[in-house]
């Protein structure tokens, strides 16, 4: 019979916890920022370095985000020289506008295992004068595991005190050994100092700005096709117009040369003739038009129904339009000599 005693069981809940807790303890990896506390005047340039370290676990991926407050601090620089990061999915970007800088690199296998290694370094400037906090947000390092895992346990923070700038040492005075002059009272000078606006872009230009390169370059891209694909139906439309127009002047100017001189002079002897006649014509036709619509006002309202009022009214249409022309068609027959008999005064015999 198997008999379980105290030490035993002790022994066998010990391992079986080292057991479970083993994998926690040796997937860590850390993201911290050197140095951890700086201590600058307004209009300072330093460096801060972002570091990664993992040593029990190979690591092959680092992605991060650095805030920082705009309105204390300026990026003047990213680089990634020295990392040890060798393949970068996005490289280093940072925006003064929302005071951010994000990367993502990657370490082929076998990976990187290490303690402070260097990812990025960040030169910033001083504007103002306060207290900056750097820290990171949606950062991770992933494992060079087959899987990814994100072994990232802290990311830890850094501060930058910002203190005013120091007044300049006085410049040296310059005295003659034998001259010893009064000393004069001096009223203390006051310099203005104004800060410099920067140029903050607002609205679409702001997520412009915060956009990685590949989409800016293909948003770039997709617009100059558009472009060019509209100028090319602009201009094939502007080639057919222009054809049909030529072809249609062409068909005029065939047609004119076969005219003869006398037939020229007739045209121009009973155009003459037509436009002296046209005044009274019109007059009538506009005389009968007027009247007609008044007369289809004075009944719409015992039209029956809608579908009749439409049709009386094009009806009418067509009878003011048979009225201009038509009749101008006779005149100008008559005009022209077309289809109207020869006439002779009362008495006379055709020739």
């Amino acid at each position: 019979m198997l008999v379980i005693t105290h030490r035993r069981l002790l022994a066998f809940i010990f391992a079986l916890t080292a057991i479970l807790l083993l994998p926690s303890v040796s997937l860590a990896a850390t993201l911290d920022l050197s140095p951890v506390r700086t201590t600058v005047h307004v209009g300072d340039s330093f460096t801060t370095t972002v570091l990664v370290s993992s040593t029990d676990q190979s690591l092959n991926a680092v992605s991060g985000s650095l805030s920082f407050p705009p309105d204390l601090l300026q990026v003047s620089s990213v680089s990634n020289a020295n990392s040890v990061l060798t393949l970068w999915v996005e490289q280093p970007t940072y925006s003064n506008v929302l005071g951010r800088i994000n990367w993502i690199g990657i370490v082929p296998n076998p990976g990187y295992a290490g303690s402070s290694g260097q990812v990025i370094l960040v030169r910033f400037v001083a504007k103002r004068a306060g207290t900056a906090t750097l820290a990171f947000t949606a950062s991770s390092v992933l494992a060079n595991d087959g899987s990814g895992t994100n072994i990232l346990t802290a990311s830890n923070p850094a501060v930058v005190s910002i203190s005013a700038a120091s007044a300049p040492p006085p410049a040296p005075s310059s005295q003659s050994p034998t001259t010893t002059k009064a000393p004069e009272t001096l009223e203390p000078q006051v310099i203005f100092v104004k800060e410099l606006a920067q140029d903050i872009p607002s609205g679409i230009l702001v997520f412009w700005a915060v956009m990685p390169i590949w989409l800016q370059k293909s948003i770039l891209i997709c617009i100059g096709l558009a472009t060019v694909v509209l100028t090319l139906l602009i201009l094939g439309f502007g080639i057919v117009a222009l054809v049909w127009i030529l072809s249609r002047v062409r068909r005029q100017l065939f047609i004119l040369p076969h005219l003869s001189a006398r037939t020229y002079k007739s045209v121009v002897q009973k155009t003459v003739r037509f436009l002296g006649m046209a005044e009274g014509e019109l007059k009538g036709d506009m005389d009968y038009s007027m009247r007609r619509l008044a007369e289809e006002v004075r009944g719409a309202p015992n039209t029956p129904s809608f579908n009749a009022l439409v049709t009386k009214y094009l009806f009418l249409l067509r009878e003011i339009a048979k009225r201009f022309t038509t009749r101008e068609n006779q005149k100008t027959q008559a005009i022209m000599g077309v289809g109207v008999e020869p006439t002779h005064e009362e008495g006379g015999t055709a020739q």
